[in-house]
């Protein structure tokens, strides 16, 4: 520190060392030079001021400027200093001291910039900073806590007075907590409070602080900051409200899907740790006190085949991150098995960090058993269609070759002009009796084939029951009469008249039954028909023989089809199918079909039908009305016939069988062009049409036939090997007018042709 003394009246100041040494210069050296002159210039006009104003009185001497020293070092400066005065209070002397605060300058300096830099950092992060005296709570605070409060920057005489009216009163009583517990204690003041701007708007604040302590612990101010968390606050809240959404709608969700029967699970990528609500232990079967570890028990409940699937899947998923969609079977506590299907999606973090895995679980067993059953299904409906192709394409290979045989047998049979002697007429017999086996047993094989299809369609109506029997022990008597069986007749009084049933196929049932009496009795044994009622007032109708009869193990194979029972290498014709017709067909009819047998005795079959009142419809008075074929000669039918076929055969055939109707002309087409010619030209009254032509198909042909005006009008009987139902039904629905069966029957031929004539004139 230097001092020096200044004599106004002479001019001269007197330094010590110290003062040169602050000045930068050797008293030798620095001459008459006066102190101003070392002053920094920007700072002359100030020091000058105030050594003036300490003369004049106005200020003690008391400033700071900056020397520059000969070698142009700048230092800071501090003078202090006062004023003599003579008894006329005449200035006559100033003393002072000056000493050096370069380093406390350039320490307050580096205080200042630190300060700016803060204050900048803080506006820029949002902060306002603030610090309060903690004895007279006189605040100052930076213009962006103003700005927070909403209210205008500027000179407060009580700032926070100001500040505090605007904070929402229900927080300033945790706000005022907070502060006392900061003053008392050792820890931060930290509180969050609402203000309430001049719009009515509300902002949310965070504010942080710390009281500055004397040595004895007291305090001394609070510096702090106080920031907007109004978008914090905001987002908080709508991910609060958003999450409590969530949440209720993950329970709506839960319950929705446990009444639908969806099981909710997940998986924690972190742990593994797995997680099932109470459905997926139902779809389970397991109570979820019986849980455990269920990233390792889970495995363990999948059924043993699809474990290793399951696990691959599984993997495959976790690995890549893509969406889980795998069916299994899973076994429960009980043995059982169902069908559960499992899909899942990974959850992703902010940072795309898959964190868990979450899936649903439902029961698809009844949908799995569905599509098994439709499958099935499906594959018999294909196995069906395969037989009934086959069978159609059998039947029509067999009927066209039998038609010639059998036709022509009964060309042999009809010709007068050439009778057959008896060994020729045995011959011919026997040709006949085999074809028409052959035909009876392509006939059952359908028969058996649509009963298996479910195609067979009955047409039950009221059937006199003694008419029926009657009708069938007359079909069977000339065979009967061939072994010298006798057959007998007998019906109850209780007996129903008449029965529920399709009239044609009870009398096939019953021819069945028959025939297989009289093929398998004894020579010269009884056939007897009994007609009574069961307990449950049916209708029940016993055949009994006198023949071998059946032993138990036979009775339990008798109705299997084409089991013969052992009779395949005997004598007596049979295909071992006629039984399981009769069965199915009177089981169709509503009724049952059953067996005694004593062997050594004879057997008895009973077919049981249901009762039906003695009212007669059309229906079954039509079908009372067959006729018997006719096959004589007749002169008195007459028209013309074109017959469109291919077979020469069966071309043949209906040339020689219409040689018993003399007045009828018979034109032949060998294909559909040619009959659609001859049809124009020769206008016959009928027209016969294979349904199957080299060029066309019946239905085809008929539908141009249709189609032309010279032709529409003949009526057109289509004549097929075809036999299957469907082939009956798309004949009649093309638009036939009949649909006449291969091998040809004479008697029924003729009669058709005959009424189809006499319809045609």
């Amino acid at each position: 520190m230097g001092v020096w003394v200044w004599d106004l009246a002479t001019g001269a100041s007197v330094w010590d060392d110290a003062m040169y040494a602050l000045f930068g210069a050797a008293r030798e050296s620095f001459g008459d030079r006066i102190w101003l002159d070392a002053v920094h210039p920007d700072d002359r006009s100030r020091a000058a001021r105030a050594v003036q104003d300490a003369i004049d009185g106005v200020a003690p001497l008391d400033t700071e400027f900056r020397v520059i020293w000969p070698d142009g070092t700048v230092r800071h400066l501090a003078s202090r200093g006062s004023v003599e005065r003579d008894a006329n209070g005449v200035v006559v002397r100033m003393v002072g001291v000056n000493w050096d605060v370069t380093e406390s300058h350039a320490a307050e300096q580096r205080a200042l910039e630190l300060a700016e830099r803060l204050k900048l950092a803080t506006q820029a992060a949002g902060l306002a900073a603030w610090h309060i005296d903690a004895r007279t709570r006189k605040m100052d605070a930076d213009d962006l806590l103003c700005r927070m409060h909403g209210v205008p920057a500027g000179q407060y005489e009580d700032l926070w007075q100001v500040l505090e009216a605007t904070i929402a009163p229900a927080d300033l009583p945790a706000l005022k907590q907070a502060s006392i517990e900061a003053r008392l204690g050792d820890k931060p003041f930290e509180a969050e409070y609402r203000t309430i701007h001049p719009d009515g708007s509300i902002r949310h604040l965070s504010v942080r602080g710390v009281y500055q302590r004397d040595d004895a612990g007291e305090p001394i101010r609070m510096y702090g900051v106080t920031f907007d968390v109004t978008a914090r606050v905001q987002s908080e809240r709508a991910l609060r409200a958003a999450e409590q959404t969530a949440r209720a709608l993950l329970e709506r969700m839960r319950m929705t899907t446990g009444a639908v029967g969806i099981g909710l699970w997940e998986v924690d990528l972190a742990t593994g740790a797995v997680a099932w609500d109470d459905q997926m232990c139902k779809l389970y079967g397991r109570a979820r006190d019986e849980l455990g570890d269920l990233a390792q028990q889970w495995r363990q409940f999948v059924h043993p085949d699809d474990r290793e699937r399951v696990q691959r899947e599984s993997l495959r998923a976790l690995e890549t991150g893509q969406p889980l969609d795998f069916e299994a079977r899973i076994v429960l506590p009980d043995g059982a098995v169902r069908h559960l299907a499992h899909r899942a999606q990974i959850e992703r973090d902010a940072q795309g960090r898959r964190v868990r895995q979450l899936g649903v679980a439902w029961d698809v067993t009844e949908r799995r058993t569905a599509e098994a059953a439709l499958l099935a299904k499906e594959t018999a409906e294909r196995a069906s269609q395969a037989k009934s192709e086959f069978l159609s394409r059998m039947s029509h290979e067999l009927r066209t070759p039998l038609n010639a045989i059998i036709g022509f047998t009964q060309v042999l049979e009809l010709d007068r002009a050439h009778p057959l002697v008896p060994a020729q007429r045995d011959r011919v017999d026997r040709i006949q009796q085999a074809g028409w086996h052959l035909l009876n047993l392509i006939n059952e094989i359908l028969d058996l084939s649509r009963i298996e299809a479910g195609a067979l369609q009955l047409s039950m109506t009221i059937v006199p029951l003694a008419e029926v029997v009657e009708e069938c022990i007359a079909l069977v008597n000339a065979d009967a009469q061939r072994r010298s069986l006798a057959i007998g007749q007998t019906q109850t009084a209780r007996a129903p008249s008449h029965v529920w049933a399709d009239r044609t196929r009870l009398k096939q049932v019953l021819l069945n039954l028959l025939s297989n009496a009289v093929k398998y009795n004894r020579e010269g044994g009884r056939i007897d028909i009994d007609v009574d009622a069961d307990a449950e007032g049916r209708a029940l109708i016993t055949v009994r023989d006198t023949g071998p009869g059946l032993a138990p193990a036979q009775i339990e194979r008798l109705f299997q089809p084409f089991n013969r029972l052992g009779m395949e290498s005997g004598p007596i014709e049979g295909t071992g199918i006629g039984l399981t017709i009769a069965l199915r067909l009177v089981e169709q009819m509503g009724g049952a079909l059953t067996v005694t047998s004593q062997p050594g005795v004879g057997s008895a079959f009973h077919v049981a039908l249901q009762a039906a009142s003695a009212a007669r419809d059309e229906a079954a008075d039509v079908l009372q009305s067959i006729e018997p074929a006719s096959v004589e000669a007749r002169e008195d039918v007459r028209g013309t016939v074109l017959y469109v076929e291919d077979n020469p055969s069966n071309v043949a055939v209906v040339e020689q069988l219409l040689a018993l109707r003399p007045n009828v002309k018979l034109f032949t087409a060998n294909d559909g062009a040619s009959g659609r010619v001859m049809a124009a030209v020769c206008q016959p009254d009928l027209i016969l049409l294979d349904m199957r032509l080299p060029d066309a198909d019946g239905a085809s042909l008929l539908a141009e036939l249709r189609a032309r005006p010279e032709t529409k009008s003949i009526p057109c009987i289509g004549v097929s090997a075809n036999a299957m139902p469907s082939d009956i039904a798309h004949a009649r629905a093309a638009g036939f007018a009949d649909y006449w069966t291969k091998p040809i029957e004479a008697g029924p031929f003729l009669r058709g042709i005959d009424a189809a004539l006499a319809r045609s004139r």
